[in-house]
């Protein structure tokens, strides 16, 4: 879908890395590259975040295609995907750095429970406080690579995962915090205090 954010990203204990990303062109179509600079190759996820809508309006879901593989100087295609509809509703609120509104970055991921996997779905930042995250009110729908196209997607319906993300603000500091929050039903506000 144009416009949507796209991500190559790796599991690590820490939590999801991106290796790299870039902005579906017009058509829909996307390039990740460099992706590893091993000769040797491994796998990303491919994680593909449609733009928001207004809150409260439809949009469309998250794609996740596990594992493709990535080997040095040749070329992976994941093919045509379709994007499910989606309610989209937002996590919104404030900042507050030592008591006083201030600058930040939240970082929202959601993690499937039958994969054991977190990802990385959408980013914020704020200077003066006030931040806002538009986030699918359903999970994500997921494939595993295949050379044989298309990949086929299955909408990951578990309650735990369903319209459920953990949200993480960053100070300048490196002073982070991180709360849950559940979308499924609708929008929340969720603050967050951070103090050196």
């Amino acid at each position: 879908m144009p416009g949507s954010q796209i991500y190559a990203e790796q599991q690590s204990s820490p939590g999801p890395v991106i290796v790299t990303g870039t902005v579906a062109d017009t058509n829909g179509s996307f390039t990740l590259s460099p992706i590893l600079q091993s000769s040797s190759g491994g796998t990303v996820d491919v994680v593909i975040v449609p733009p928001a809508p207004k809150s409260g309006t439809a949009g469309f879901a998250t794609d996740i295609v596990r594992d493709v593989p990535v080997t040095a100087g040749a070329t992976t295609s994941i093919g045509a995907l379709t994007t499910p509809a989606s309610t989209i509703n937002t996590a919104s609120g404030t900042v507050t750095v030592s008591g006083t509104p201030g600058a930040a970055i939240l970082v929202a991921h959601q993690t499937v429970s039958s994969t054991s996997r977190t990802y990385e779905i959408g980013t914020s930042a704020t200077v003066s406080g006030p931040y806002s995250i538009f986030l699918a009110a359903t999970g994500p729908w997921l494939g595993a690579y295949s050379a044989a196209l298309p990949i086929t997607l299955t909408q990951d319906t578990a309650v735990a995962d369903v319209g459920k993300y953990s949200i993480t603000a960053t100070d300048a500091a490196g002073i982070s915090s991180s709360q849950s929050v559940d979308v499924s039903a609708g929008s929340k506000s969720v603050d967050f205090s951070l103090s050196p």
